[in-house]
């Protein structure tokens, strides 16, 4: 009996956690290393914030992008910032800003973490990742399905930023682009791809093309999505999320090659991973339908179960009247 009701329980809190849908606007993702903890004002600590401090001063001024080391083995500290594309260096500034205090709050005293904000990536580890490609992609999806011309947006999603990849790989925009695609006559999907510049470029083409397999793996008909890992990130939505400045020039919708397969990803020692979303924002018709379709399977197993007790206490009278 406990453990239906436990089953039950599990059941009906699913649903409800699933009436929630993860929103990636403003959205905030951060992994540690939970290898191990640093302790305050020890020579590590100190290596951390010199090594921060030198990334959200200098990076602004350096296009946006800058590595930094600093301190001798066993207390060395690597850290890597990079901005999103061609963003104003007082948003960068901004965003660097905000992403050191962000690390420090989801991954405090760990000797490593990573945090992608809307505009900016901060990450340190104790140990050299620079130039190493990361693989392991997670995409952090606005479950609400687009309700119009679902086929062709699926199509033209993907075809924008098989387009956009293609114009990233060129150095010159330093592994960088944004764009936009018609839908419908009146509909559009913005999309974003950016590797980090210390990528090689078949690096970046095989970064890219992982996390674009992950959004249609995953979601394709969502909204918006975004692809995000230790080396690169893709993102699209059904508004604009990037400054107009940025939009590369329109590309002329191609269809991908199908299908494309990358080569086998190269082994990375990923660590456990403590991932937390700052925003979460309950859209009031899912959550109403979550709680509705909850409710009924309740009332159905409390109903079942009333019935199954009636049925059980007239057995008993008719066998003792009998």
């Amino acid at each position: 009996m406990k453990m239906r009701f436990n089953s039950y329980f599990s059941i009906l809190l699913l649903l409800f956690l699933l009436s929630f849908p993860c929103v990636i606007s403003d959205s905030i993702w951060s992994t540690c290393n939970n290898a191990s903890t640093y302790t305050e004002g020890s020579t590590y600590s100190s290596n951390i914030h010199r090594v921060i401090t030198d990334l959200v001063r200098n990076t602004p001024q350096s296009s946006g992008f800058n590595t930094s080391s600093f301190g001798q083995s066993p207390n060395k500290v690597y850290g890597l910032l990079q901005c999103t594309g061609n963003i104003s260096a007082e948003k960068c500034s901004t965003c660097s800003r905000q992403a050191n205090k962000t690390l420090r709050v989801y991954c405090p005293n760990d000797i490593g973490g990573r945090v992608w904000m809307d505009d900016c990536f901060l990450r340190y580890e104790n140990y050299n990742f620079i130039s190493t490609l990361v693989t392991q992609i997670s995409v952090l999806s606005d479950w609400r399905d687009v309700t119009s011309n679902v086929k062709n947006f699926g199509f033209t999603t993907s075809s924008l930023l098989f387009n956009l990849s293609n114009q990233a790989y060129n150095p010159a925009n330093n592994l960088f682009a944004v764009g936009k695609a018609n839908y419908s006559p009146s509909e559009q999907v913005y999309g974003l791809v950016q590797c980090w510049r210390d990528l090689s470029i078949p690096d970046c083409r095989e970064c890219l093309l992982t996390a674009r397999q992950a959004v249609e793996n995953c979601c394709s008909t969502s909204r918006g999505n975004k692809a995000v890992s230790g080396s690169c990130t893709v993102r699209y939505e059904i508004y604009p999320f990037y400054d107009s400045g940025e939009e590369s020039p329109h590309p002329t919708i191609s269809t991908p090659p199908s299908p494309e397969v990358p080569s086998l990803p190269k082994t990375t020692s990923e660590t456990k991973s403590n991932k937390k979303f700052s925003k979460f924002l309950p859209i009031i018709l899912g959550l109403g339908g979550g709680i509705i379709i909850a409710v009924v399977i309740f009332l159905i197993v409390i109903r079942k179960k009333i019935r199954a007790a009636i049925l059980g206490i007239a057995e008993t009278v008719l066998n003792h009247h009998g």
